[in-house]
Protein backbone atom coordinates (compact mmCIF):
# COMPACT_ATOMS: atom_id res chain seq x y z
CA UNK A 1 0.00 0.00 0.00
CA UNK A 2 1.47 3.37 -1.55
CA UNK A 3 0.24 6.39 0.71
CA UNK A 4 1.05 10.17 -0.90
CA UNK A 5 -0.16 13.83 0.20
CA UNK A 6 -0.31 16.29 -2.56
CA UNK A 7 -1.65 19.48 -3.42
CA UNK A 8 -3.57 19.24 -6.98
CA UNK A 9 -4.15 22.70 -8.32
CA UNK A 10 -6.84 23.66 -10.51
CA UNK A 11 -5.98 26.66 -12.37
CA UNK A 12 -6.63 24.71 -15.95
CA UNK A 13 -9.98 24.26 -13.86
CA UNK A 14 -10.84 27.99 -14.82
CA UNK A 15 -9.71 27.86 -18.30
CA UNK A 16 -13.01 26.04 -18.91
CA UNK A 17 -16.90 27.50 -19.21
CA UNK A 18 -18.09 28.26 -15.94
CA UNK A 19 -20.96 25.77 -16.48
CA UNK A 20 -17.93 23.14 -17.05
CA UNK A 21 -15.57 23.56 -14.14
CA UNK A 22 -16.73 21.44 -11.54
CA UNK A 23 -16.77 18.29 -13.92
CA UNK A 24 -13.37 19.51 -15.36
CA UNK A 25 -11.71 19.79 -11.91
CA UNK A 26 -12.74 15.89 -10.97
CA UNK A 27 -11.28 15.10 -14.49
CA UNK A 28 -8.30 16.94 -13.19
CA UNK A 29 -7.87 14.78 -10.06
CA UNK A 30 -8.14 11.62 -11.84
CA UNK A 31 -5.47 12.65 -13.94
CA UNK A 32 -3.01 14.21 -11.58
CA UNK A 33 -3.89 10.78 -9.39
CA UNK A 34 -3.08 8.45 -12.55
CA UNK A 35 -0.08 10.68 -13.55
CA UNK A 36 1.65 10.57 -10.25
CA UNK A 37 0.80 6.88 -9.47
CA UNK A 38 1.67 5.78 -12.15
CA UNK A 39 -1.45 3.95 -13.35
CA UNK A 40 -4.90 4.37 -15.80
CA UNK A 41 -7.51 6.93 -15.32
CA UNK A 42 -9.69 4.23 -15.04
CA UNK A 43 -8.19 2.83 -11.80
CA UNK A 44 -8.26 6.05 -9.79
CA UNK A 45 -11.83 6.34 -7.35
CA UNK A 46 -12.19 9.96 -5.84
CA UNK A 47 -13.93 9.79 -2.36
CA UNK A 48 -16.70 11.88 -1.08
CA UNK A 49 -15.05 13.81 0.99
CA UNK A 50 -13.12 15.58 -2.13
CA UNK A 51 -15.82 15.20 -4.73
CA UNK A 52 -17.88 17.74 -1.81
CA UNK A 53 -14.99 19.86 -1.43
CA UNK A 54 -14.67 19.81 -5.34
CA UNK A 55 -18.69 21.29 -5.43
CA UNK A 56 -19.31 23.16 -2.08
CA UNK A 57 -19.14 26.43 -3.97
CA UNK A 58 -21.17 25.46 -6.91
CA UNK A 59 -20.14 24.07 -10.32
CA UNK A 60 -19.12 27.40 -11.31
CA UNK A 61 -16.49 28.07 -8.49
CA UNK A 62 -13.96 24.96 -7.73
CA UNK A 63 -11.58 25.71 -5.19
CA UNK A 64 -8.28 26.64 -6.90
CA UNK A 65 -6.29 23.66 -5.28
CA UNK A 66 -7.02 21.21 -2.66
CA UNK A 67 -4.61 19.11 -0.76
CA UNK A 68 -5.32 15.23 -0.65
CA UNK A 69 -3.80 12.10 0.48
CA UNK A 70 -3.86 9.73 -2.37
CA UNK A 71 -4.29 5.97 -1.67
CA UNK A 72 -3.09 3.01 -3.85
CA UNK A 73 -4.19 -0.46 -1.89
CA UNK A 74 -2.89 -3.86 -3.22
CA UNK A 75 -5.91 -4.43 -5.32
CA UNK A 76 -4.46 -2.06 -8.09
CA UNK A 77 -7.18 1.23 -7.45
CA UNK A 78 -6.36 4.21 -5.89
CA UNK A 79 -7.95 6.81 -4.04
CA UNK A 80 -8.12 10.54 -3.25
CA UNK A 81 -8.84 11.36 -0.08
CA UNK A 82 -9.66 14.31 1.76
CA UNK A 83 -6.80 15.13 4.14
CA UNK A 84 -8.32 13.61 7.43
CA UNK A 85 -11.07 12.35 6.01
CA UNK A 86 -9.81 8.40 6.93
CA UNK A 87 -9.60 8.90 10.24
CA UNK A 88 -12.95 10.86 10.23
CA UNK A 89 -14.93 8.21 8.95
CA UNK A 90 -12.99 5.63 11.05
CA UNK A 91 -13.86 7.29 13.99
CA UNK A 92 -17.81 7.73 13.27
CA UNK A 93 -18.02 4.07 12.04
CA UNK A 94 -16.46 3.03 15.57
CA UNK A 95 -18.94 5.09 17.28
CA UNK A 96 -22.01 3.90 15.06
CA UNK A 97 -21.15 0.15 15.54
CA UNK A 98 -20.63 1.22 19.43
CA UNK A 99 -24.19 2.72 19.43
CA UNK A 100 -25.23 -0.33 17.66
CA UNK A 101 -23.82 -3.03 19.80
CA UNK A 102 -25.63 -0.89 22.66
CA UNK A 103 -29.19 -1.09 21.04
CA UNK A 104 -28.95 -5.13 20.73
CA UNK A 105 -27.50 -4.95 24.70
CA UNK A 106 -30.60 -3.39 25.94
CA UNK A 107 -32.87 -5.46 23.42
CA UNK A 108 -31.68 -8.19 24.57
CA UNK A 109 -32.24 -7.36 28.38
CA UNK A 110 -35.84 -6.48 27.52
CA UNK A 111 -36.29 -9.46 25.69
CA UNK A 112 -34.77 -11.29 28.63
CA UNK A 113 -37.57 -9.61 31.14
CA UNK A 114 -40.57 -9.52 28.83
CA UNK A 115 -40.88 -13.62 28.72
CA UNK A 116 -40.75 -13.85 32.68
CA UNK A 117 -43.61 -11.48 33.00
CA UNK A 118 -45.60 -12.80 30.12
CA UNK A 119 -45.08 -16.27 31.94
CA UNK A 120 -46.97 -14.59 35.32
CA UNK A 121 -49.23 -13.42 33.18
CA UNK A 122 -50.22 -16.62 31.78
CA UNK A 123 -50.32 -18.90 34.43
CA UNK A 124 -54.01 -17.25 36.04
CA UNK A 125 -55.37 -17.68 32.84
CA UNK A 126 -54.89 -20.78 32.51
CA UNK A 127 -56.18 -21.63 36.10
CA UNK A 128 -59.40 -19.65 34.69
CA UNK A 129 -59.97 -21.88 31.33
CA UNK A 130 -59.68 -24.82 33.70
CA UNK A 131 -62.08 -23.58 36.26
CA UNK A 132 -64.83 -22.91 33.92
CA UNK A 133 -66.64 -25.99 32.09
CA UNK A 134 -66.34 -25.85 28.19
CA UNK A 135 -70.04 -25.10 26.94
CA UNK A 136 -71.30 -27.08 24.06
CA UNK A 137 -73.31 -25.84 21.62
CA UNK A 138 -76.73 -27.67 21.38
CA UNK A 139 -77.62 -28.54 17.59
CA UNK A 140 -80.19 -26.45 15.75
CA UNK A 141 -84.48 -27.80 15.94
CA UNK A 142 -85.31 -28.86 12.48
CA UNK A 143 -84.57 -26.53 9.50
CA UNK A 144 -86.64 -23.45 9.39
CA UNK A 145 -87.00 -24.04 5.81
CA UNK A 146 -88.95 -27.34 6.31
CA UNK A 147 -91.88 -25.63 8.47
CA UNK A 148 -94.43 -23.16 7.08
CA UNK A 149 -94.86 -20.26 8.70
CA UNK A 150 -98.25 -19.12 10.74
CA UNK A 151 -99.68 -16.00 9.80
CA UNK A 152 -100.78 -14.16 13.05
CA UNK A 153 -104.83 -14.28 13.72
CA UNK A 154 -106.19 -11.13 14.39
CA UNK A 155 -108.42 -10.75 17.21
Amino acid sequence: MVEKICIIPFRKAYEAKRTKRMAKSAKLVREYVARHMKMGIEDVRISAGVNHALSEHGAAKPPRRLKVKIVKGDSGIATAWLMDEQEKNAAVIKKLEEKKKAMEEKKKKAQAAKPAASKQAEKPKAQEAKAQPVQQAKPAEGNMAQKPMQAAKPQ
